[in-house]
């Protein structure tokens, strides 16, 4: 609980300070010691959900270990592909996604000439690296790549599970997990359910052994396959897999609140998603409402790290609403979802222009519940430009919801008695259909 990791925190900044005193003193003695010690307060920093502290202990830590390196680089090549590992991470968990990319891509190609010298040593923290890299990118916008790389570490994990099964199966199972993230965002989505079931079975064994350490990765593992679940339709399943979810996780946030909070109000989240589907909208209003609590008091403290999760909690609470006849609740909810996706796309358009296009979409749906067409029409036609962008770059994955997203305008312009735009709006959605179909016959 938060009690260990609180006396851990004490102990490393004890230690800090100590080979503080000692290296000023002598520093050629005692700057390796210092770097180790600052790594693990940062490590233990981050565990008390302290990630900004955790952050700037961690880019002197990079700075100390540059410097060993610049006299030694065949000793201290390895601590700060470490050290730059774990900087990424905590960047990430500010929400300083792009800064991030560019310390752990240092670290893959550290860590490559590593293994090119002594692989059986160091091919585990490549492949650890190489996930990183893969949520990065794919958190970027950059979903294609991200998978290349997430695929390239499970063969790695699998390969070093094979030798050594105790060892790895953890580090297996979380890069199954990435991948099951990274598979759905290119559309495909039966593999990533063979994916996701493997990596909650691995980590139902792993929390078995050692709960303490594997039941928040067994939580995370369950509300991959439950949206998974959720996107192929198995929704009886997919609510059972994310009650289970919430459940390890309100046990984890009574525990260590600052780690584990943000996890329960994404549990939430799905389990709002999920709810909605199974048109239990009820208890869906009540989950989403928590959630949006949880992402506001979370945003007041870290805003870049949490505004895309409240954004997206606002929309799916728009969604249910609306669904519920509350339309007008519906409209104010959806309308400062919007506007935060405008902010975010502002800053990292490939990452957020998806989420854009479809929190507009449930504001042309609302705007056309309350009689606004003309509104509805405007936020439509922004909609269909949206996914046509979308579409050119990842065709697989926004073509369904390029045709959708016309079909609808040509119902609007319909409505207001444009029948020769709707008409042209309608054939381009038929033509698309037709493609999807010859494409995949069975769909």
């Amino acid at each position: 609980g938060l009690g260990r990791s609180g006396e851990a925190l004490e102990v490393s900044q004890e230690a800090a300070g100590l080979y503080r005193e000692l290296a000023q003193a002598s520093p050629a003695a005692y700057t390796p010691d210092l770097a180790l010690s600052l790594n693990n307060l940062a490590s233990n920093l981050s565990a008390v959900g302290q990630d900004q502290e955790a952050l700037e202990v961690a880019q002197e830590t990079v700075r100390l270990r540059r410097a060993l390196v610049e006299v030694w680089p065949e000793t201290y090549t390895p601590g700060l592909a470490t050290s730059l590992g774990n900087l990424a991470m905590f960047l990430s968990a500010v929400g300083q996604e792009r800064e991030a990319l560019v310390v752990v891509e240092e670290t893959v190609r550290l860590r490559w000439a590593l293994v090119e010298v002594w692989p059986e040593v160091y091919t585990s923290d490549l492949a650890i690296s190489l996930d990183s890299l893969a949520t990065i990118l794919s958190r970027l916008g950059r979903r294609n790549e991200g998978l290349v790389v997430a695929r390239e570490a499970v063969r790695l994990f699998r390969n070093l599970v094979e030798v050594s099964p105790a060892a790895y199966t953890p580090n297996l199972a979380l890069s199954l997990s990435n991948l099951s993230n990274s598979l759905p965002e290119v559309g495909l989505l039966p593999e990533a359910l063979v994916v996701a079931r493997e990596a909650v079975g691995l980590y139902r064994e792993l929390a078995e052994a050692s709960p303490a350490v594997h039941m928040p990765n067994l939580a995370m593992s369950l509300n991959n396959l439950g949206r998974i679940l959720t996107e192929v339709g198995l929704v009886p399943e997919a609510l059972g897999v994310a009650r289970e979810a919430v459940g390890l996780y309100r046990e984890l946030a009574e525990a260590s609140p600052a780690v584990h909070t943000p996890h329960l109000a994404m549990s939430l989240r799905y389990l709002g998603n999920i709810l909605k589907e199974a048109e239990r909208r009820d208890e869906a209003v009540a989950v989403v409402r928590e959630a949006v609590g949880l992402y506001r008091d979370l945003v007041e403290a870290y805003p870049a790290a949490h505004t895309p999760d409240l954004a997206m909690s606002l929309s799916n609470l728009a969604g249910v609403l609306a669904e519920e006849g509350r339309v007008r609740e519906a409209l104010v909810v959806v309308w400062e979802a919007v506007g935060l996706y405008r902010d975010l796309v502002e800053v990292s358009p490939a990452a957020y222009t998806p989420d854009l296009a479809r929190s507009l979409g449930n504001l042309a749906t609302i705007l056309s519940g309350l009689g606004r067409s003309g509104e509805a029409l405007k936020a439509t036609q922004e909609v269909v430009g949206l996914y046509r962008d979308l579409a050119e770059v990842t065709p697989a994955a926004y073509t369904p919801k390029l045709a959708r997203s016309l079909r609808y305008l040509g119902y609007i312009l319909a409505g207001l008695g444009h029948f020769g735009e709707a008409l042209v709006a309608a054939r381009e959605a038929v033509g698309l259909y037709r493609e999807l179909a010859e494409a995949s016959p069975a769909a």
